[in-house]
């Protein structure tokens, strides 16, 4: 297929990429094409994946092998639906200071996300729904001018996420500091309640809407923290180049900083927000997954269950 070699050259991809990873998408589509069949109305797919899991490139390329196969598919990022700059400012100052932070639970539009959910889902055959767009080299969501559009009636939605199906904590587990970032900028636990509060409402009413929940799993929260550090370097690159061709002026005055890229420091305590739910999800989410990915170190596909059995 075409649109799959061009995928895995859009993406960067090792041979070994093809061969040893692709075969596992390819049958997770024709999973989803069974399921999608037999509910024989848009069906609602949930991604979970910790940063730098490849959970983007899964949705990605079950779009491809869907589409390939008939099935008008959709993808949104949860990522895209982070509160504009302005309105995590206005959290951070009425909330706590962390929710300046995109990424947490609380910091996302849900009712942009359910508007453009009901319109995929009601969307005929000459209708065109807006998907949301957020630039994190920015760290702001792009104008609505700008965003893509999806035409047609759908049949499968694939919402991507780090938090996406995600269960609330114990409110006694939140007490404790788990890293230096809560010890120290969240010590009286209004960021960690808050965020669990969300979670358990908003969040709750959101996610079960969706029919499966597909996880990536990784090893540890420790090599999450590794795959992302390797992500942001691919993003820098990425955003290096665009902003390049299209942030420089005719005197060669630079228009806009790429600010919402980070180094080393700044990307080990960005990490710190995440991780208590991470942890969380990789204990927790397994059970519950309709499709368990498991991934090791190296980022190779160890095992897939199906729930009720092998597919």
């Amino acid at each position: 297929m075409n649109t799959i070699k061009n995928l895995l050259v859009q993406e960067q991809l090792l041979p070994a990429f093809e061969q040893a990873i692709l075969p596992y998408y390819e049958q997770l589509a024709n999973y989803l094409i069974v399921q999608q069949t037999q509910k024989n109305q848009p069906l609602l797919v949930a991604v979970n994946g910790a940063q730098g899991t490849g959970k983007s490139t899964l949705a990605l390329f079950l779009q491809a092998f869907l589409q390939a196969q008939g099935k008008r598919t959709a993808v949104l990022s949860i990522d895209d639906l982070y509160y504009p700059h302005a309105v995590r400012q206005q959290l951070a100052v009425k909330v706590h200071p962390l929710l300046q932070t995109r990424g947490v639970p609380g910091t996302h539009e849900l009712v942009l996300g359910q508007a453009v959910i009901e319109r995929l889902i009601s969307a005929q055959a000459r209708d065109h729904v807006a998907m949301p767009a957020f630039d994190k080299a920015q760290d702001d969501r792009t104008l609505a001018s700008q965003w893509a559009s999806v035409e047609g009636s759908i049949d499968v939605i694939l919402l991507e996420g780090w938090c996406v199906g995600a269960t609330p904590l114990p409110e006694n587990d939140l007490e404790t500091p788990i890293n230096q970032l809560e010890a120290d900028e969240d010590a009286q636990c209004i960021w960690r309640r808050y965020m669990n509060n969300q979670l358990s409402h908003y969040y709750q009413s959101f996610f079960k809407q969706f029919d499966l929940l597909v996880m990536l799993k990784a090893p540890s929260f420790a090599c999450v923290c590794e795959w992302r550090a390797l992500q942001e370097g691919k993003l820098a690159r990425k955003m290096q180049l665009i902003h390049d061709k299209t942030q420089i002026t005719n005197n060669g005055a630079i228009n806009a900083p790429m600010k919402g890229l980070m180094d080393t420091n700044a990307l080990n305590r960005f990490m710190m927000h995440y991780e208590r739910l991470t942890v969380h999800m990789l204990n927790t989410m397994p059970a519950n997954a309709n499709v368990l990915i498991e991934l090791a170190q190296d980022h190779s596909i160890q095992h897939v269950a199906y729930r009720g059995g092998a597919y």
